[in-house]
């Protein structure tokens, strides 16, 4: 091969790792996002449970006791 041959080759080479690294990099943010949704949720449905079992518990504590 010739010496600009090679260097082409290298070139296309570091093309394809660039491109997909670009993508990697997508991939990655794009599952930062989903995580801190998926966080944002959990934490809405703690705070969700929590109350409804003070409901439950206002409501119990309405019910004659025998």
């Amino acid at each position: 091969m010739k010496t600009k041959e090679q260097l082409q080759v290298h070139a296309d080479l570091l093309g394809s790792v660039t491109r997909g690294l670009d993508r990697l990099t997508s991939t990655v943010t794009a599952h930062d996002a989903q995580i801190e949704a998926l966080m944002a949720m959990s934490e809405e449905n703690a705070r969700n449970w929590k109350n409804l079992e003070r409901q439950w518990q206002v409501y119990l504590n309405t019910l004659p006791r025998n």
